[in-house]
């Protein structure tokens, strides 16, 4: 019988450590292409007396329609790599930077609320796998709405006791399927964004909860 227990365990904490593996990967890619945009951006402000020369050369030569261009140009790649600050943490500000301007572009109201201010003790692909696949399907869940008045994302960073706080809630108007007050779904490709969350969770030993009541959906977290 132990040696049943012991291989069952051990048969789960090779699973859990495989995708964390897997998402931490993942979380990896996203931050680098996050940060590729910030760097973009930074470069052109760097240039922007070149910019401007060269826009003023072309309305000197008369050509408006290729200053226009030039000038929409610009515009369209700093907005693509703007950076919100929402606190001291840059990983975190392009983590939230990324999912609320895809909320917003989605036509979802967010509020983000934070106040959290040491993040020192976590491993920044963990951060960045929590964040992503609670908005990601914060924002799945909105968009199955079908007026845009009603979709809504709010989002709370906070520390209580030392601990990293997570409270996040949005709307949604197909009622969520729970197995052991854990949110399901038995559609191919999905799911597995819950269990990497709770993986997270676990791996600094801390608690959390889903609930889904009157259209609300939350997720809280604390560890």
């Amino acid at each position: 019988m132990l040696t049943i227990e012991y291989a069952s365990q051990r048969s789960r904490t090779e699973r859990e450590n495989l995708l964390l593996t897997t998402v931490s990967i993942q979380a990896k890619k996203e931050i680098a292409q996050l940060s590729d945009s910030k760097k973009q951006a930074a470069i052109y402000r760097h240039d922007l007396k070149h910019h401007m020369n060269f826009i003023q050369n072309c309305i000197q030569e008369q050509k408006t329609e290729e200053a226009l261009s030039y000038i929409n140009e610009i515009c369209t790649t700093l907005q693509s790599g703007a950076i919100q600050k929402y606190c001291e943490n840059e990983s975190v500000n392009l983590i939230l930077s990324s999912y609320i301007e895809k909320a917003q572009a989605l036509q979802i109201q967010t509020t983000i609320f934070v106040t959290a201010t040491d993040f020192s003790r976590f491993q920044i692909t963990d951060l960045c796998s929590l964040l992503s696949n609670a908005l990601e399907n914060a924002i799945h869940a909105c968009t199955q709405i079908t007026y845009p008045e009603g979709r809504y994302i709010n989002l709370k960073l906070y520390e209580k006791n030392e601990q990293l706080c997570i409270n996040l809630a949005n709307s949604y108007e197909e009622e969520p399927a729970f197995e052991n007050d854990i949110p399901v779904s038995h559609k191919v490709g999905h799911g597995f964004g819950v269990q990497s969350m709770i993986s997270v969770v676990n791996k600094y030993s801390g608690i959390y909860g889903f609930f889904a009541q009157n259209g609300e959906f939350r997720f809280q977290a604390t560890f």
